[in-house]
């Protein structure tokens, strides 16, 4: 094959050879028409080895945009997935404008009926990504050896295939060809940048009373987490020598003992313990307690997250005109990623600030949730750990989720000085 205008040649041992030799003189300005094997006569009519062609085109520097493996391997595939792709996440975008939207008008019909079909036209996008993503991370055969093997750690850790496709990239585009063979040291930048997109929320000030809320579906252990805050806040104020006034309040009028469960927790504490079954009983308590409470507490009932019905009743009887509540949404350790993305959608209604991962001492691998937080921008708040209301509750940190790793070589002494330091920055 002659080369036409604009196009050129390159014949090496492999298409490997080929790419390594392209990068070496052009860096990422180059991409492949097409390659095939070819063949010339030896001696005596014999056929040599088979050796590799490129076609390839030079690109110019100012018309480049962040290349990927894929386009600088000639994947042509590459560029319909990128599109369908780049398609989602624009219309993932616009869903997001218009849950706000919806948000802000706050009547339990628009809740019910639109929020539900958002999070369904919201699901179905992130499945193709994820679809594309998947098969991004199965297409294999063209890729850097340290990069299937740090892609293989991050699933066997549950990451997302979104997620791992973000860290391939970012190494492809990070790393030269060279440095790609220390594994070693992509494996350590991988580890910080996966701790790098844990976002912890670190909480805020407030002028008591300090309002707090939780949500999430039913059997996550809300109630035992609420219990939990109550109880830390109501040590670390006996330890500074100043009783802790504060109030509860179930509006779970689903579950049955829901307030007797409460109201067990309010005894040992000293605790008064209310009910409200809708937004004008909440009110009234929450005027009562504001002049004389440090902090109130509010249970709510549990839900399946696609109970978008009852969610969005939820929703008008914690909607107290005046009042800014913390609210936190809780799920459990266990639950996969895909799993975790409905429920952050279908309680989006709430603008809950951040989310409390429960039962940790169930699950040992945390890809699931550190994927699922970074992939919907959420802040994590607190981690629990077992059943005893007076302890297992623990700020979150991402040194907790980065020593729980499967499979990586943890520089902990390492990873401990980089994210102390940058909690203190």
């Amino acid at each position: 094959m002659t080369e036409t205008e604009g196009v050129k040649k390159i014949v090496k041992n492999s298409l490997d050879d080929c790419k390594r030799a392209l990068f070496e003189m052009y860096g990422y300005d180059y991409s492949i028409v097409r390659h095939f094997e070819v063949k010339k006569d030896h001696f005596l009519g014999l056929w040599s080895k088979p050796k590799m062609c490129v076609m390839y085109q030079v690109k110019p520097r100012s018309t480049l945009a962040a290349p990927s493996y894929n386009e600088v391997s000639g994947d042509k595939d590459y560029l319909l997935r990128l599109a369908t792709k780049q398609y989602a996440e624009e219309e993932d975008d616009r869903l997001q404008k218009n849950r706000e939207a919806i948000l802000n008008q706050n009547t339990s019909t628009l809740v019910t009926a639109q929020m539900q079909q958002m999070s369904q036209m919201q699901a179905a996008l992130e499945q193709v990504q994820e679809t594309l993503n998947r098969q991004a991370f199965s297409a294999s055969s063209e890729k850097h050896e340290t990069i299937a093997r740090i892609e293989e750690l991050l699933a066997d850790n549950e990451f997302s295939y979104s997620y791992i496709n973000m860290i391939s990239d970012k190494i492809r585009k990070t790393f030269s060809l060279e440095q790609l063979s220390d594994f070693e040291l992509i494996e350590k930048c991988v580890v910080d940048w996966i701790g790098e997109t844990i976002e912890v929320d670190k909480g805020h000030h407030v002028r008591p009373p300090h309002i707090t809320i939780i949500v999430g579906p039913t059997g996550v252990g809300k109630t035992t987490t609420l219990v939990k805050l109550v109880a830390a806040q109501v040590i670390a104020y006996k330890n500074s020598g100043r009783k802790y006034e504060a109030r509860l309040i179930t509006t779970d009028y689903s579950r049955v003992g829901a307030l007797d469960q409460l109201k067990h927790f309010g005894e040992i504490f000293h605790i008064e313990v209310n009910k409200a079954e809708n937004v004008d009983d909440l009110k009234k308590l929450l005027d009562s307690y504001r002049l004389h409470s440090d902090g109130i507490f509010i249970d709510t009932g549990g839900y399946s997250p696609n109970d978008s019905v009852h969610i969005g009743k939820l929703k008008d009887c914690v909607s107290v005109p005046g009042v800014t509540p913390d609210i936190y949404l809780a799920f459990d350790a266990k639950t996969k990623c895909s799993d975790l993305k409905n429920i952050m959608n279908n309680y989006e209604p709430f603008a809950y600030n951040s989310v409390i991962v429960t039962k940790c001492d169930e699950s040992k691998l945390y890809g699931n949730i550190i994927s699922s937080l970074y992939e919907k921008h959420k802040k994590i708040a607190y981690i629990t750990d077992g059943q005893n209301a007076a302890r297992n509750l623990e700020k979150a940190d991402p040194v907790y989720f980065l020593e729980r790793l499967k499979g990586f070589n943890l520089d902990m002494d390492h990873i401990r000085e980089h994210f102390n330091n940058s909690e203190e920055n």
